[in-house]
C-alpha cells in the first residue's frame, strides 16, 4: 500500500462486511485482583445502571474522569509545568482513575446484560485503554517525584505500553487474550492506593530512602545513579523498579505464548491478514520503533537548560496519542483483516519522528524557543486530529455495517 493510501481504500466490502460480522471476542483469563475482588464488583455496579445505558456511554463516562483527572493534575502539578503544588489533586486523581477502572471493567458486563455487544464496542474500550495507559505513566512519575523526562520514566512508560501492545497481540494470533496475575488492573490498583497515600502524605514519602547492601549500591547502573542516594534508594524508585518487572516479564511471556500458541488460532484465521510469523515480525518491530522514537525524543530534552509545560506536556500528549494510533491499527486489523500499516504508512510514528526532530535540532542550531515550543505544540494537536480522524472514519464505516448506533441503543433486547 502507498504511504498516502487510506486503510479503507482496499477494503472489499463483502470480506469486511463477512469479518466484522463474523468476529467474536474471547474474554481473557483474570488477573490476580479481578479474581479477589474487581469482578465481583463491577457484576455489582453493572446492576446500577439503566438498561437504556449503551456500552460505549459507560466507557466515555469513564474515559471522561480519567482525562479530566489527568488535565487537573498537569494544571496543578509542577512536573508539568503546573501552578503551586496541591496534593489534593492526587487524591482526585485517584477518585478518576478509580471510576475510569469501574466503567472500564464494567461497559463489556452491561454489553451481555443488554445483548449490545459489538466488535466496534470491544475496538472503542480497547482504543481508549491504549490512550490511558500512555497517560497514566507521567503521572506516576510525577507522583514519585521522577521529573517526566528522564531515562527511567522512559524505560517505565515504553515498558508499560510495550506490555499492553503485546498483550493485544496475544488475541490476534491465537484467538485470546493473554493476561497474566499481575496485569494492568494491578498496576492501576497499586497506583490509586499511592496517589491517595501522596494526597495525604505529600510527596515526600516517596523520598524516603531504602537502604541497600554495598553490593547493590556498587552495582548501580549509571543512569540510574542520579536518583538513587549514597547509602540507599528512594521508595519511588524502588518502587518503579519493581512494578516494571512485570511489564517486562508480560512482554517476554506473551512473544512465547504467541510462538507455542499460534496453531491454536481457528482455521478460518490462522493465514489471514495480520496473522502468521512475517506479520507478527512486521508488528513488533513497528511497536520497537516507537519506542526508540519515544526515547530518542526524550534524551534530545533532558539535554535542555529549561524544561518547563511547554516542553513536558506536548512530548507526553504526542507519545500517548502515537501509541493509539499503532493500537488503532492493530485493534482494526484484528476484527475486519484489513491491512496492518507498513512503517511508512504508519501516522503516529511520522508524528513520532517529526517531534524527534524539533527535539534534536536546537541542541545544534539556535532556534526561538517559541517556535520551538509552537512547532511542538502543532504536531501534538496534528496527531490529536488524525487519531480522532482515523477513528471517525473506522467507526462510522463499522457502525453502518453492524447497524448499530456507536452511544446509544438502537434496537434494545430484553436481558435473560
Amino acid at each position: 500500500m502507498g504511504i498516502f493510501e487510506g486503510s479503507l481504500s482496499r477494503k472489499n466490502q463483502v470480506e469486511f462486511a463477512k469479518n466484522l460480522k463474523a468476529y467474536q471476542y474471547v474474554s481473557p483469563s483474570a488477573s490476580i485482583m479481578e479474581r479477589l475482588f474487581l469482578n465481583d464488583f463491577w457484576h455489582w455496579f453493572v446492576t446500577c445502571l439503566p438498561m437504556w445505558l449503551a456500552p460505549n456511554a459507560v466507557t466515555v463516562i469513564g474515559f471522561t474522569h480519567e482525562l479530566v483527572g489527568w488535565s487537573l493534575l498537569v494544571y496543578m502539578d509542577p512536573t508539568f509545568g503546573g501552578g503551586d503544588h496541591a496534593t489534593w489533586v492526587y487524591i482526585l486523581f485517584a477518585v478518576c482513575q478509580f471510576i475510569y477502572q469501574t466503567c472500564d471493567g464494567a461497559d463489556g458486563k452491561q454489553a451481555r446484560r443488554i445483548k449490545a455487544g459489538s466488535p466496534l464496542g470491544e475496538l472503542f474500550d480497547h482504543g481508549l485503554d491504549s490512550l490511558i495507559v500512555g497517560m497514566m505513566n507521567p503521572a506516576c512519575m510525577a507522583m514519585i517525584g521522577i521529573p517526566v523526562i528522564s531515562l527511567p520514566s522512559f524505560i517505565w512508560s515504553v515498558f508499560t505500553v510495550f506490555a499492553f501492545y503485546f498483550s493485544n497481540l496475544t488475541l490476534l494470533h491465537v484467538g485470546r487474550q493473554k493476561f497474566f496475575d499481575f496485569d494492568a488492573q494491578e498496576i492501576q490498583v497499586v497506583c490509586q492506593c499511592g496517589y491517595v497515600a501522596t494526597g495525604f502524605l505529600g510527596k515526600g514519602i516517596w523520598r524516603t530512602v531504602v537502604p541497600m547492601p554495598t553490593l547493590v549500591m556498587d552495582h548501580v547502573p549509571s543512569f540510574l545513579a542520579p536518583y538513587f542516594a549514597s547509602d540507599g534508594c528512594p521508595v519511588g524508585l524502588l518502587l518503579v523498579l519493581l512494578l516494571s518487572f512485570g511489564p517486562i516479564n508480560n512482554c517476554i511471556e506473551s512473544v512465547i505464548y504467541i510462538i507455542k500458541n499460534a496453531e491454536k488460532c481457528p482455521e478460518k484465521d490462522r493465514d489471514s491478514e495480520g496473522r502468521g510469523m512475517s506479520a507478527l515480525v512486521q508488528q513488533v518491530y513497528t511497536i520497537i520503533v516507537y519506542g526508540v522514537l519515544y526515547v530518542s525524543a526524550g534524551l534530545c530534552l533532558t539535554k535542555y537548560t529549561v524544561i518547563d509545560g511547554g516542553v513536558v506536556v506536548p512530548f507526553c500528549v504526542l507519545q500517548a496519542l502515537a501509541f493509539t494510533d499503532i493500537m488503532a491499527h492493530l485493534l482494526v486489523t484484528r476484527v475486519t483483516k484489513l491491512p496492518f500499516p507498513t512503517l511508512v504508512r504508519c501516522r503516529g510514528l511520522w508524528f513520532q519522528f517529526m517531534f524527534f526532530i524539533t527535539c534534536a535540532v536546537p541542541l545544534y542550531y539556535e532556534i526561538d524557543s517559541d517556535i520551538a515550543y509552537a512547532v511542538r505544540a502543532a504536531l501534538a494537536g496534528g496527531i490529536l486530529l488524525s487519531t480522532m480522524q482515523y477513528a471517525y472514519i473506522m467507526g462510522w464505516e463499522m457502525s453502518a455495517v453492524l447497524d448499530i448506533n456507536i452511544f446509544t441503543i438502537k434496537h434494545l433486547k430484553s436481558a435473560d
